[in-house]
């Protein structure tokens, strides 16, 4: 393997050591980081599924993939990647079923060939939905999934506004690797 290629890249010694965990327990969502940011106020369905169809284009940490060659684990960046933002309406239900929903949901095991996130809007009410995003830490971290939050926020926003093309600069996971 010419580490030179740029479609893989080596894994950095945390990625490696999830990575060797992850293998072991191959069965186990051991990694999984499971998120659920509340909103309230009246929210564009549509809107929030095409900002994350964006935020999907602009943040290269989701469209990350690992395998192995030649039994060594790499990790490649996908140039794009098709995923529908599923919407759930919960709104005939109470807060006991959506946390019950949530727990269940995070327990899914990502195969590490494909997309490592899982994501959901949850409609509560009419003022308040609950975006769901589960993602394998081998491409996140608690302060990476503050900036895709935030990311997700101004996307979001400027889709409202029209002005999506003056969304601030996404940071790149792959410029992080090298």
């Amino acid at each position: 393997m010419d580490y030179k290629d740029k479609r893989y890249r080596a894994l950095t010694q945390s990625q490696l050591s999830l990575w060797t965990g992850q293998k072991l327990n191959p069965e186990a969502p051991l990694y999984n980081m499971a998120h659920s940011f509340d909103i309230h106020g009246a929210l564009n369905q549509e809107s929030f599924s095409i900002a994350f169809s964006e935020l999907l284009k602009r943040a290269d940490a989701l469209r990350t993939i690992f395998t192995e060659v030649d039994g060594i684990p790499y990790q490649s960046i996908l140039s794009n990647i098709e995923y529908q933002l599923e919407v759930i309406d919960f709104t005939s239900t109470n807060e006991f079923a959506i946390k019950k929903w949530m727990k269940e949901r995070c327990q899914i095991n990502f195969d590490l060939t494909q997309r490592l996130f899982d994501s959901v809007l949850i409609k509560v009410n009419a003022e308040r939905h609950i975006w769901f995003l589960n993602i394998h830490h081998l491409v996140t971290d608690a302060t990476a999934s503050t900036i895709l939050y935030k990311l997700q926020a101004e996307l979001y926003q400027n889709i409202l506004a029209g002005t999506l093309k003056d969304v601030s600069e996404t940071p790149s996971y792959n410029e992080y690797l090298l």
